[in-house]
């Protein structure tokens, strides 16, 4: 798994391409690194494009990611919008609907405009 960041100074947004295979410790390593560059950046949002990647999380990790991308600092003062591809939105809309039980504010979209509008509410 790769990824690379830009950032929206127009909008105020860091925007995160991931690339590969999402297993966990990949994960957990850019969830830290996506808070710093958060942090560095004085920003509370992020457009995180998962179009190019493949899911290898079971579904017990996804259900316990919230908890875990919690300890690592993100609280729900923090927007954040995944990009998939439409043929996998039934699968992220249950990771969505676990993030938003866990009080974080999540969105997963298939548009990149309705992703962008989501973090600018």
């Amino acid at each position: 798994m790769v990824w690379e960041y830009s950032f929206d100074r127009d909008r105020n947004f860091l925007e995160v391409k991931v690339k590969g295979n999402l297993t966990k410790p990949e994960l957990d390593l850019m969830a830290k690194e996506n808070l710093v560059e958060i942090r560095k950046l004085d920003c509370y949002k992020c457009l995180l494009d998962y179009v190019a990647t493949e899911n290898s999380l079971t579904v017990l990790e996804a259900y316990e990611r919230p908890k875990e991308i919690k300890g690592l600092g993100i609280t729900a003062q923090y927007r954040i919008a995944i990009l998939i591809s439409p043929e996998r939105l039934d699968a992220y809309r249950f990771l969505e609907n676990v993030y938003r039980n866990n009080s974080l504010d999540f969105g997963v979209f298939t548009a990149r405009d309705a992703a962008i509008e989501f973090l600018m509410k």
